[in-house]
C-alpha cells in the first residue's frame, strides 16, 4: 500500500486506502471461512495489500512523474494482455488434462 508513496496525490492515497480496505475485509473473512491459520492478518494485508497498491499507484500518480498511467498504460495493457492469454493456457491444459476438450 506504500508503493508509489512520493508520487501519489492525497487524494489518490485515499482512494487506494479505501479499496485495500475492502479487499483486506473480504479477504481476510474468506480466509476464516477457508480455516486457513492467520492469527494476526498478515496475508490479507501484505499480501492482498501490497499487491493492489503497486497496480494502483500508477493510476493514481502525478500526471507530470514518469510512474503515472500516462507513461504506462501501454506496459500496462500489454501486461494484463499476456496474463490473459496465460489463463487461457491454463484452462485449456488444465481442461484437456482432464478430458474435458
Amino acid at each position: 500500500m506504500c508503493a508509489g508513496c512520493d508520487v501519489l496525490e492525497p487524494w489518490g492515497a485515499v482512494i487506494i486506502g479505501i479499496i485495500v480496505g475492502f479487499a483486506f475485509y473480504y479477504v481476510e473473512h474468506f480466509l476464516i471461512h477457508m480455516k486457513v491459520d492467520d492469527p494476526v492478518g498478515s496475508v490479507a494485508v501484505h499480501l492482498v495489500g501490497g499487491v493492489i497498491g503497486v497496480l494502483l499507484a500508477p493510476v493514481f500518480a502525478k500526471k507530470e512523474h514518469e510512474y503515472s498511467w500516462i507513461h504506462w498504460k501501454g506496459n500496462f495493457l500489454c501486461i494484463f494482455w499476456k496474463l490473459f492469454r496465460n489463463f487461457l493456457n491454463f484452462l485449456r491444459i488444465f481442461l484437456n488434462f482432464f478430458n474435458f476438450i
